[in-house]
């Protein structure tokens, strides 16, 4: 499990727009390698994170706020129509 320390730190580094993008991507490529979910959709709240909080997030998307949290803890499995609105 990351650490807050370090969820902080890779935060700060997505913010720029460059570095979100390359880590989207090497996200999808591991996912498509091992089909980690947990790891996967930790990756893609670290993404959202370092644009807004998640209750905006959850206010654009139209994804309840607790639903985005059980996704992002691998408690629940979005529909795959949702998934395209996580990005």
């Amino acid at each position: 499990m990351i650490n807050r320390d370090t969820d902080d730190y890779i935060i700060g580094k997505l913010k720029d727009p460059a570095e979100a993008e390359a880590y989207l991507n090497a996200s999808l490529e591991l996912f498509f390698e091992d089909y980690d979910t947990e790891v996967f959709f930790k990756n893609i709240e670290l993404i959202i994170r370092s644009r807004q909080s998640i209750t905006e997030y959850s206010k654009i998307s139209g994804i309840n706020r607790q639903h985005l949290y059980n996704i992002f803890r691998n408690e629940t499995s979005p529909l795959l129509k949702r998934i395209s609105i996580l990005f």
